[in-house]
């Protein structure tokens, strides 16, 4: 299922995303697809969404899902330059393979 603070992610919503984390909403939580916020934020291209979500220190590691593509790949091709430089600077791998170059 889909919690408030993915659907808030998804839709670009940075108010609600950080009024969610702050009344204890998991900024891990994964959606059945295995999806975190932080990972629906960058492929939706939300980089506000993505500086909450970092702010709030997600798990990195978690934020792959089942996609093929890690994060900073999914910002990369949707040409995101501030969740790229956001993502590097909160420790994402910039050196990180694709589920298929593994």
């Amino acid at each position: 299922g889909v919690a408030m603070l993915h659907l808030a992610a998804v839709c670009g919503h940075a108010g609600v995303v950080r009024r969610l984390i702050n009344l204890g909403c998991d900024v891990n939580g994964m959606t059945s697809a295995g999806s975190t916020p932080l990972f629906l934020a960058v492929k939706e291209g939300t980089a506000e969404v993505v500086d909450e979500l970092l702010k709030a220190k997600c798990d990195l590691s978690l934020a792959k899902g089942k996609s093929a593509a890690g994060m900073i790949h999914l910002a990369v091709l949707g040409n995101n330059e501030k969740i790229v430089r956001s993502l590097a600077r909160s420790g994402c791998d910039v050196n990180e393979r694709t589920l298929s170059e593994e």
